[in-house]
């Protein structure tokens, strides 16, 4: 039966109305020069997300999608990724067809469509209640445009709770109204899932919380009736998620099990119950951003908020939610409704307070893991619906409380100018103008058309509905431009990326070298850290904010170069190109450079296609290494800072635990630094540093390290290592001897050391800094050497051979004695290794990485990673399936039995 609370010509104006608001937000996208791939704060989607949806088109493509992907640095479970994310999907489709590199463009149009489902499902959730098609028309449009979808809608996939949420509110509340299982409710809450494991969550938590409170609501409905709603809802809702344990259950593994996620600092028990609100600082972000997602800025150099334009509160609704919100607080006394009815009001809104003010709550929301707001989506449908409740009385029974609008005027008067006057940018003090404008025309129109002053009821509402729009998309507008973004036509993105000599390079390799190896650039073009996966290559660089924690302890521990501007969830490998020996480490095979005079210790050229040269690692041979003596973390961490840990580390393997192999503490001294004395002809102990700490453009700061050649020939290989400290983003440029150079990006903030591994005719180094700000220093120069130049074990044979899918390597490994073999590859649930059809017992060494013994002999080794509760989650789906089909099969044999009856 239709339902007649539906009207056609609402959502017709809505659509119309919302229609125009994306012309007027993305015309820069739709029909101008840029895509919604951000340089600024939004760099998560240019440099991660974008990257990941390119890397699952080149997978499907290239016919390798598989649970590992090696592509996505050291190797990541893919089962974290979006792969079934409904708003996605079109877009790996669209990718598959016509390449990865229209995606950007993909991504504008699908944004637009979320816009118009998320309103369209506002509308009819709105609809289960009987407010005005007045009130729906303003509320559905301010929904459209709200703060969450305009601010997260670009930034990782969580725009799309905006849309799932509301649909679980509709089933949810026929739930709580009927008192019967939804098959609506089920098959939504199964799609969320699906969706995202993280959004799914919140959106779980959120619609379970709906319906608790919308039961206790209820006024004269027995206990029994409750229960009864109570568990039609959660039993729809489990049996939701149950059905998506297929892909809910290895989601979850793969975000939570090898991660730092749930390794939280705090205890469960002081997350939970040790009551703390937020900071001032935030509790202002808070209250500012009621009245705008953009009134503190909307980008790295232009917000002044507590955290960032994302992870700062997403509460914007219009300037109408804040004049209505301060009349729905004044006139919830005055209401006609029972105490309970009024009590579970106030209770509605502590709640909601207390879910962006106490840090708690908001943990709750985040999967125990720790306070953030990322679940203010369930907050927007609650704001639509007060919305709805305040209009419909001002609009149906022209109440207005006078001092209610005079105090919201003077907020909004408060707020707006303070705003103009704070923000830097014109563009924002005029945003700024706008929303104090209308919000000044909103109050004076609600005050005629109840004092039936100067315009008739129509068009007052008529013009209040025009304002309303301007107001929420001139802020929207602010979200996506004014930002950093990158244009259709860059020739070093679109070009380089997709379309370049990396491509011929790439073939050439896989033509001449059937093994596993890595690959890595001295230069990035269409992502700082994943050129990988738009590129179709196997790197280390990596982005993730949800890094494996075994690979960030290894990085921390032995190769902290690879941090990118102090970021551990960052992974770049140009950070550390003068390192050969530790990229052997990691199986850097090849080396991808636009100069032919890469003159690094390790490196040499073998080819050239195009633009691009090939350099080759001559300290890696396989992904598997071979050592016959260990030392445990302990002894490593004792010690690291007087080891050459170049040397060390290609002789020995670092495990949890001690065994037979564990080197003495005599042994290890073998290993100390030996600084090659007067190698360096300055004085190596002085310290350099500058101190430019304005923005006016400076000297650049210079410093020259000349070498003594024939010291230096007295050593197979020298590292040069000293400590710098940048007390802001500082670029420096290395260069040996006047040839080749290369840029390291450094904001470290604390002092940290660099290595860089010297080429035998190196008779000159330059550390330069082009513009220095703020406080630079580098300080303890030394050069140490070994008398053998860095190799690993030749004491056993290992191959690897190149996968065609990334999860299955097959391999030999020929022993000469015992000891232990490690695979570059992280030690993550879900790998086994086997010997000639003998699983092994698998440990972390070097911190992350797959470590096992071996008994001299030859042996055929298999790897294969399986994602971990997939098959498990595949029979709990099965078996929910099947319990859902047998639910709607006596469902509607009921509802026969009924209209027979």
């Amino acid at each position: 039966m239709k339902n007649e609370r539906i009207n056609r010509n609402t959502i017709l104006l809505m659509w119309f109305l919302v229609g125009l608001g994306c012309l007027y937000i993305f015309h820069m996208y739709v029909i101008g020069n840029y895509t919604i791939a951000f340089y600024d704060v939004g760099t998560d989607g240019k440099d991660q997300y974008i990257m990941w949806y390119n890397g699952i088109v080149n997978s499907l493509r290239d016919g390798n999608f598989s649970p590992w992907d090696f592509r996505n640095g050291f190797g990541m479970n893919t089962m974290g990724h979006h792969l079934t994310e409904p708003f996605l999907i079109p877009i790996y489709i669209l990718g598959v067809i016509f390449g990865p590199e229209h995606i950007t463009w993909y991504m504008v149009w699908m944004e637009i469509f979320r816009i118009f489902v998320a309103a369209t499902l506002c509308y009819w959730y709105l609809s289960e209640f009987d407010f005005s098609e007045k009130s729906k028309l303003i509320a559905t449009v301010i929904y459209a445009f709200n703060s969450y979808m305009m601010v997260w809608g670009q930034h990782y996939a969580l725009g799309s709770s905006v849309v799932y949420f509301p649909a679980i509110l509709i089933f949810a509340e026929r739930v709580v109204k009927k008192k019967k299982f939804s098959i609506g409710l089920c098959l939504i809450s199964c799609l969320a899932m699906l969706s995202s494991f993280y959004q799914g969550y919140m959106c779980m938590f959120g619609g379970g919380a709906y319906i608790c409170i919308r039961i206790l609501m209820q006024e004269k409905e027995t206990i029994r009736e409750r229960g009864k709603a109570f568990f039609a809802g959660a039993g729809a809702m489990i049996l939701g998620v149950l059905m998506s344990a297929w892909r809910f259950f290895p989601s979850a593994a793969a975000q939570v099990g090898s991660s730092e996620r749930m390794a939280a600092k705090q205890s469960l028990v002081e997350r939970l119950f040790h009551i703390r609100l937020w900071s001032t600082g935030i509790n202002k972000s808070v209250i500012y951003r009621l009245f705008s997602s953009c009134i503190q800025g909307n980008g790295n150099e232009t917000y002044v908020g507590s955290r960032n334009f994302y992870e700062d509160p997403e509460l914007f609704f219009s300037t109408l939610f804040v004049i209505l919100l301060i009349q729905y607080l004044v006139c919830i006394p005055k209401q006609k409704g029972s105490r309970r009815s009024k009590c579970m009001q106030y209770l509605c809104v502590i709640l909601c307070t207390a879910s962006v003010v106490i840090t708690n709550v908001t943990t709750l929301f985040n999967g125990l893991y720790g306070p953030f707001f990322r679940h203010t989506f369930v907050l927007m449908p609650v704001f639509a619906v007060m919305i709805c409740l305040v209009l419909d009385r001002i609009l149906k029974e022209k109440q207005l409380n006078m001092p209610a609008l005079i105090i919201s005027v003077l907020m909004i008067t408060a707020v707006y100018m303070k705003a103009y006057r704070i923000l830097p940018e014109q563009q924002f003090k005029d945003n700024a103008m706008i929303l104090w404008l209308t919000g000044l025309g909103m109050a004076a129109l609600l005050w005629m058309y109840c004092k039936n002053k100067f315009l008739d009821g129509r068009t007052c509402y008529t013009l209040l509905l025009l304002i309303v729009t301007i107001n929420i998309v001139s802020d929207s507008y602010l979200c996506y431009n004014d930002r950093v973004a990158l244009p259709k036509n860059h020739p070093e993105y679109f070009s380089e990326t997709y379309h370049s000599d990396v491509n011929a390079a790439l073939d050439w390799l896989e033509a001449n070298d059937d093994t596993f190896y890595r690959v890595e650039k001295d230069y990035f073009t269409a992502s700082s850290c994943f050129d990988s996966l738009a590129q179709d290559y196997r790197g280390i660089s990596a982005y993730n904010s949800n890094q494996n924690a075994d690979i960030k302890e290894f990085v921390a521990q032995i190769w902290p170069q690879l941090n990118h501007e102090r970021d551990v969830n960052h992974i770049q490998f140009m950070n550390a190109l003068w390192d050969s020996t530790f990229a052997g480490l990691t199986d850097v095979k090849y080396i991808l450079s636009k100069s032919g005079d890469m003159d690094v210790d390790g490196y040499e050229l073998i080819h050239q296609e195009g633009a691009v040269y090939i350099y080759q690692n001559s300290r890696t041979q396989s992904l598997g290494k071979f050592f016959t003596q260990t030392m445990t973390q302990e002894q490593y961490e004792a010690n690291q800072d007087n080891l050459n840990t170049r040397a060390l580390l290609t002789d020995t393997l670092i495990l949890e635990d001690e065994n037979e192999k564990t080197l003495t503490d005599s042994e290890i001294k073998a290993y100390e630094k030996k600084e090659i004395s007067g190698i360096l002809t300055d004085d190596s102990r002085k310290v350099y540093e500058t101190d430019a700490q304005d923005d006016t453009k400076t000297v650049p700061f210079v410093v020259e390290l000349n070498l003594d050649t024939q010291k230096r020939a007295a050593y197979e290989s020298a590292i040069l290592e000293f400590t710098m400290l940048a007390e802001k983003r500082t670029v420096v440029t290395v260069q040996i001897n006047d040839g080749y150079s290369h840029d390291y990006v450094h904001n470290w903030e604390t002092e940290r050391k660099m290595h860089i591994e010297l080429p035998e005719d190196a008779q000159k180094v330059t550390l330069t800094v082009e513009n220095p700000t703020g406080y630079i220093q580098i300080s303890d120069v030394q050069v140490y050497g070994t008398e053998k130049e860095p190799a690993f074990s030749d004491q056993a044979e290992i191959t690897v051979e190149a996968p065609k899918k990334d999860s299955l390597l097959n391999g030999h490994i020929r022993a000469k004695e015992d000891g232990y073999v490690m695979l570059a590859v992280p030690n993550e649930n879900g790998w086994s290794v086997t010997l000639n059809g003998e699983k092994q017992e698998l440990s972390n060494g070097d911190y992350g990485f797959i470590s096992f013994p071996v008994a001299a002999g030859e042996y055929n080794m298999t790897v294969k990673f399986t994602a971990p509760l997939l098959r498990l989650g595949g029979v709990v789906s099965v078996i929910s399936t099947l319990v859902f089909i047998s639910v709607v099969i006596m469902i509607k044999k009921r509802e026969n039995i009924r209209r027979k009856k």
